[in-house]
């Protein structure tokens, strides 16, 4: 087995070069990978051949994209349409949920191709863990590999400081921020949680809490320390901030609903969410760009109601 290619995420996928591929591939008709490369140094996005393929290959494990195995031909996906239009209408969210596909790959798609995703999501659950604190590539990444050990029995793990690098470059780029470089020290650092999310993640953290739980959709679930403490950790969110999230995110999505109980807040989530289909959850509706697009019609996180109402709203649970 090949514990690199297995847990490995890849420094050499970085956002730009994601957006870029996104932006000239077509869900309907494939193009192989030479006419992508001379595509991308056509729009004026240089990238080596090398690069293009693990990034392709990459968003593929993601679900993004797909390839006909007999021309090698490399199309968009429903979900990569999907994305493609947060890129270019909502970058935040578009940002949060790479994150996201990043983070919950591991828990919901084939193993085999999503080890990396492994490495992702335990390098965020200890920094968040942790926070704020300074990001040491090389002592994480031997705490991360360690664990890889210890989880999976294997002698051997390959996980560098270069797959810390592949965590960074999606964590430095989310809005608002949780990790960045000081200009001064050139040190990585993160705060104390970010001071918000897209109401586009929260639906999908409340998602994943449904099933990293298996509880059933459509029925009221308390909002405990451990379950906040997951939802927050995805998001790498505050815990001092989730109940202004809730609030908008409930604003923009009538699948998720909230209530106040004597034993804390509830929230129910009527089905799974359509941004994101996993395996086992079928979705046959052909491509349609501006279905995809309908979230993007709601006031962003930005744009809601004043915050002091909304802590009103928690004050009063």
């Amino acid at each position: 087995m090949n514990s690199r290619k297995k847990f490995h995420v890849d420094h050499d996928v970085r956002p730009a070069h994601v957006t870029a591929v996104l932006r000239q591939l077509s869900p309907f008709v494939g193009d192989v990978r030479t006419q992508i490369l001379a595509d991308l140094h056509e729009s004026g996005h240089a990238i080596n051949p090398h690069y293009l393929f693990w990034n392709l290959k990459v968003m593929r494990s993601l679900g993004l994209t797909e390839t006909d195995e007999k021309t090698e031909a490399w199309q968009l996906t429903k979900r990569g349409v999907y994305l493609r239009a947060l890129a270019e209408w909502n970058p935040r969210a578009f940002y949060d949920m790479m994150h996201y596909l990043y983070y919950a790959s591991w828990d919901f798609a084939d193993h085999e191709n999503t080890g990396f995703s492994w490495t992702y999501q335990t390098a965020c659950n200890l920094l968040w863990q942790r926070r704020p604190t300074v990001i040491d590539g090389k002592a994480l990444a031997a705490e991360v590999r360690d664990l890889a050990q210890q989880q999976f029995g294997l002698d051997t793990v390959s996980i560098t400081d270069y797959a810390i690098d592949g965590v960074y470059n999606w964590l430095r780029v989310l809005d608002p921020v949780f990790a960045w470089t000081d200009t001064r020290t050139r040190r990585r650092e993160t705060n104390g949680g970010r001071a918000g999310c897209t109401p586009e993640l929260f639906l999908m953290a409340i998602d994943f809490l449904y099933r990293r739980q298996n509880l059933p959709y459509n029925r009221p679930v308390l909002m405990d320390d451990e379950r906040t403490a997951l939802v927050c950790r995805l998001c790498l969110l505050d815990p001092m901030k989730w109940k202004i999230v809730l609030n908008r995110t409930v604003e923009q999505f009538d699948i998720l609903t909230r209530s106040a109980t004597a034993s804390g807040p509830q929230v129910k989530l009527e089905r799974s969410p359509r941004l994101i289909i996993w395996p086992g959850h079928a979705d046959t509706t052909p491509v349609d760009i501006d279905s995809l697009e309908d979230p993007l019609q709601h006031p962003s996180a930005e744009d809601a109601e004043d915050e002091d109402d909304l802590e009103d709203d928690e004050d009063e649970e």
